[in-house]
């Protein structure tokens, strides 16, 4: 009398299930993303662009996008992922009431960064406004803001070519 028995409708509804939980997992969409991670050391200052860095997949919202390149605003060591906070802005405005003259500077100035501007009478504090670049000679200039009631000073310093700017330390 097997044969008047009730078939397996659970076990048949189980395999049902579990077939379409397998096909569901295999044709997902991938929730993976390509997101950059820094493949040697890099300085305070320096660009990060694709030469230094390796493209990984990570889960999808995992970090939030960044755009290359970007100015490190610190040291990094090798194997981080490269973040938007990480970065130093690329330019800042000279405030309201200073002025903005083009000193030589120490390659590492960033951005934003305050710098003091030493000249044979007095020191003055200032702000970095633009990244360094290479001058004629080698060496590196910045456009860097001072207060409005200095700037005459400064400029004149600068003239003569005794003025200096010191830089901070960078890392935080």
């Amino acid at each position: 009398m097997y044969w008047l028995s009730r078939p397996p409708y659970l076990r048949y509804l189980g395999a049902a299930l579990l077939v379409a939980a397998g096909l569901a997992i295999e044709f997902a969409p991938d929730t993976s993303v390509d997101h950059p991670f820094l493949i040697r050391p890099v300085t305070a200052g320096e660009t990060i662009d694709d030469t230094a860095v390796v493209w990984r997949p990570v889960p999808a919202g995992l970090f939030p996008p960044v755009e290359l390149p970007l100015v490190a605003a610190r040291s990094l060591p090798e194997g981080v992922p490269v973040l938007a906070s990480l970065a130093a802005p690329t330019e800042t405005d000279v405030p309201p009431g200073w002025f903005g003259l083009e000193l030589p500077t120490p390659p590492g100035a960033l951005p934003g960064q305050e710098v003091l501007v030493v000249t044979p009478d007095r020191s003055v504090e200032g702000l970095t406004v633009s990244p360094p670049g290479e001058d004629t000679f080698g060496g590196s200039t910045a456009l860097v803001a001072v207060p409005g009631s200095e700037a005459p000073h400064v400029a004149a310093a600068a003239m003569e070519g005794r003025v200096a700017v010191l830089v901070g330390s960078t890392d935080r």
